[in-house]
């Protein structure tokens, strides 16, 4: 398979010392044999490189409008997000194209994400720099306009801006790592703040979730991983709500 590049926790199993292997783009545990390829967006928080389009895009966002077109209403729909949370998070569309603004903490606007909601690309989104600097990650706060560092000591770990907005519909506080891998600032803030975290990616990214896990508990973070069978608009919000509610009492008790 390869060199390894790292070890973390199995998280098909129980297991008290990491015995995943992780490698360039696949993955093997010595204690179930659980094996399976890794998908090369997944790479990047493993490698520590930036998998990013070198090229760096423009936006104008005075092409775009608060008022949602059909398609980009049903792109939402389609995720259990109400308009009045799109609206509340600032987010614009022209036609089948959708821009979703990037916060850092204290809810400045750091970069943007745009997406057509009509067609399959390679790459869903496209991150937008603001003056040639990327945004690390993107707060998600469930009440609007609320600082990361005024929050909840729990934050929830997810994927895309999209999923982070539907966890703030299930009652929690989340940060959108615009990917899986948490650039920049980001575990330096959470160790500082001494914020818990509750990873919730999709399920075909459940090695990655542990492998940060690892990472985050390495830099003095009380973590857990939700392991779910779904992407998380595609729950129960409810069901969401409650494994949220148990999973942030086994962290309190963890402490």
């Amino acid at each position: 398979m390869g060199t390894v590049i790292a070890m973390a926790h199995c998280p098909f199993h129980d297991d008290r010392t990491p015995s995943l292997a992780i490698y360039e783009d696949s993955y093997h545990c010595f204690g179930c044999k659980k094996t399976g390829k890794l998908e090369p967006w997944m790479t990047e928080l493993i490698s520590g490189v930036d998998v990013r389009d070198k090229a760096t895009p423009t936006l104008h966002t005075t092409d775009y409008s608060y008022e949602l077109t059909d398609s980009v209403k049903k792109f939402f729909t389609d995720r259990q997000i109400p308009d009045w949370h799109v609206g509340n998070y600032l987010i614009k569309c022209k036609g089948n194209v959708v821009v979703l603004p990037c916060y850092d903490a204290d809810m400045q606007v750091t970069g943007y994400q745009k997406r057509n909601v009509a067609r399959q690309t390679k790459n869903k989104y496209i991150t937008v720099p603001i003056n040639n600097v990327y945004p690390d990650y993107s707060w998600c706060p469930v009440m609007t306009q609320e600082s990361l560092t005024s929050a909840n000591r729990l934050v929830v770990i997810v994927e895309s801006i999209v999923d982070g907005l539907f966890v703030n519909l299930a009652g929690f506080d989340a940060i959108a790592l615009l990917g899986t891998s948490p650039r920049g600032s980001l575990i330096p803030l959470l160790a500082h703040y001494g914020l818990s975290c509750i990873i919730f990616f999709d399920p075909d990214a459940i090695v990655v979730a542990s492998y940060l896990n690892d990472k985050f508990n390495a830099h003095g973070i009380n973590s857990v991983v939700f392991d779910s069978d779904c992407k998380p608009y595609e729950a129960d919000i409810m069901k969401v709500n409650t494994t949220l509610q148990g999973l942030r009492k086994e962290l309190k008790d963890g402490e």
